[in-house]
């Protein structure tokens, strides 16, 4: 509301914001929360969380042999079903074997989620008690040698850093690791524009 100053250049004319603008931006966020909203009203409860895991973990596996495929044959699935490649094919060419995408925008968002999903998956083996946790650790093995493969370095060393935290550290040394991360990220940038 106090942006409504139009913009006049020549015979080129943007109108300032209006009220409809301002609703307009504040629905968009409101929006955008939504997902935060519903998560938790439904992923409140220690069970819940073991569920998400596992449908991350059991997805991860099922995605896992197209990743296979796409670092062997090289990213073509999404050529091949779609009938277009997101962007540049150079940059999935990674040494002697190709980093795979598999219907993702970019290789580097299919390592993320991989690596998310080995997380997962060693999250359960710690979290599970029962004479079924072994499969969770042979799982988090599996997930970790398609993540290796993948040939992205960032997410791997992410996960390389995390998994044994995640294994060899209590909750609050957890939390107090990755509070002194978040504090890290957060002074990085001040630190840098200060010299």
């Amino acid at each position: 509301l106090t942006n409504a100053e139009p913009i006049i250049q020549g015979a080129r004319f943007i109108s300032g914001l209006s009220l409809y603008d301002a609703l307009s931006m504040n629905s968009e966020i409101l929006f955008s929360l939504i997902p935060f909203f519903l998560a938790r009203r439904f992923l409140a409860t220690d069970e819940a969380h073991r569920v998400l895991l596992k449908v991350i973990v059991l997805a991860a596996i099922g995605y896992s042999f197209l990743v296979l495929y796409e670092v062997r044959m090289s990213p073509q699935l999404n050529r091949i079903f779609y009938g277009f490649f997101p962007h540049s094919f150079g940059q999935h060419m990674r040494g002697d074997g190709f980093r795979p995408l598999v219907f993702m925008n970019h290789g580097l968002w299919l390592a993320i989620i991989m690596a998310m999903s080995v997380v997962a998956a060693f999250t359960l083996f710690r979290a599970t008690q029962c004479e079924h946790r072994r499969i969770w650790f042979f799982v988090g093995l599996w997930l970790f040698a398609v993540l290796f493969l993948i040939k992205s370095l960032g997410a791997f060393t992410l996960t390389v850093l995390i998994v044994p935290t995640l294994l060899l550290l209590g909750r609050k040394s957890q939390l107090l690791l990755t509070a002194s991360v978040a504090v890290f990220v957060l002074l990085f940038p001040f630190a840098r524009s200060a010299g």
